[in-house]
């Protein structure tokens, strides 16, 4: 009898355990072509659900519109128009008193894309009455890439498809949990290594982060803030005018656990501008919210489609759809 209760509650745990390890944030990045090439520090959890190492694999699609007419206004020439899709590699493994080591790197293509018709056709749907606006797609020609910009007399302009591999980025992470309440710090770095525009920030950037979580039966609650600092000068920095050499963020959520194998996640993601250009919609801070389903279809991996949405301004992409596979041993 002792040892059917010992099992059916090591049975209880590891249902626990399973369910929270859906509970994670979403992990949001702001894939805007000026940004994207930059060290961006994941939004962690304070626990780790994994007994030695976890791999995972995302892949992504983003459409981007900056409306010409609105940098005409500003006084500025410039059409940014874009469609970038990346896949991520990302790599944990634990060592000593469970500090956690990561490394990720990308393989990111700018191109000219396919989602300007779809997104005019769901912004045009008669439940939203007039329409939503289309943030000047009606200004440019439909799947077709140009990032051009203007200012002071320097200029860059690029309208055939840009391809490579970013830089890699390296994190570690130590957390810890008291009673229902998690926290976490951690430190990152990313060194110059590629010299591709867009592709590659050319500057090495070195971050930290803490965050705190929140977990009580099928609730999960998380909060982080993040602080990165630049050093060197990153593509365009002059015609930019990058005169910031940091960006900090904040993200907060929350998911819920639906059932044993699946949940879901939103979460509010905001970061500082590092440019100073005189245009509001490049120089105001980034906002986007992120909604993620997870979905544990095996004991060790797990499943997670994503969507992202700018909320107030322009300077990052209009949506972005991403899938990610996490597969932990």
């Amino acid at each position: 009898m002792k040892n059917l209760l010992l099992t059916f509650a090591v049975f209880l745990v590891s249902l626990n355990l399973y369910s929270s390890d859906l509970l994670q944030p979403a992990d949001t990045q702001n894939t805007f072509v000026f940004y994207v090439a930059h060290l961006f520090i994941p939004q962690f959890s304070s626990e780790s659900f994994y007994s030695k190492r976890m791999f995972s694999v995302s892949i992504s699609e983003s459409n981007t519109i900056f409306d010409p007419v609105y940098f005409k206004n500003n006084e500025k020439n410039a059409v940014i128009d874009v469609e970038t899709s990346c896949m991520s590699l990302l790599y944990s493994e634990k060592i000593l008193y469970d500090i956690e080591l990561y490394a990720s790197i990308s393989f990111i293509r700018h191109w000219s894309g396919f989602l300007d018709g779809p997104i005019e056709n769901f912004h045009s749907l008669p439940v939203f009455g007039s329409g939503l606006p289309n943030g000047g797609r009606e200004h440019v020609p439909r799947n077709e890439m140009s990032i051009y910009y203007e200012s002071g007399g320097k200029n860059f302009n690029f309208t055939k498809s840009l391809f490579g591999i970013t830089d890699p980025s390296f994190y570690i992470k130590k957390g810890f949990v008291l009673n229902k309440f998690g926290f976490y710090f951690s430190a990152a770095v990313k060194p110059a290594v590629g010299s591709k525009d867009f592709i590659n920030s050319k500057t090495v950037d070195f971050g930290l982060s803490s965050g705190v979580d929140f977990r009580h039966d099928k609730i999960y609650l998380f909060g982080s803030a993040a602080l990165v600092k630049y050093f060197g000068n990153g593509s365009f920095a002059d015609e930019l005018e990058q005169n910031k050499k940091y960006m900090s963020s904040v993200c907060i959520g929350g998911g819920y656990s639906i059932s044993e194998n699946t949940a879901v996640v939103a979460q509010f993601y905001i970061h500082s501008s590092i440019y100073d250009t005189g245009v509001k919609r490049l120089d105001l801070p980034t906002v986007c919210n992120t909604y993620a389903f997870r979905w544990r279809y095996c004991k060790s991996s797990v499943l997670q489609f994503d969507i992202t949405e700018d909320t107030f301004t322009y300077a990052t992409a209009d949506i972005c759809f991403n899938i990610k596979n996490e597969t932990r041993f």
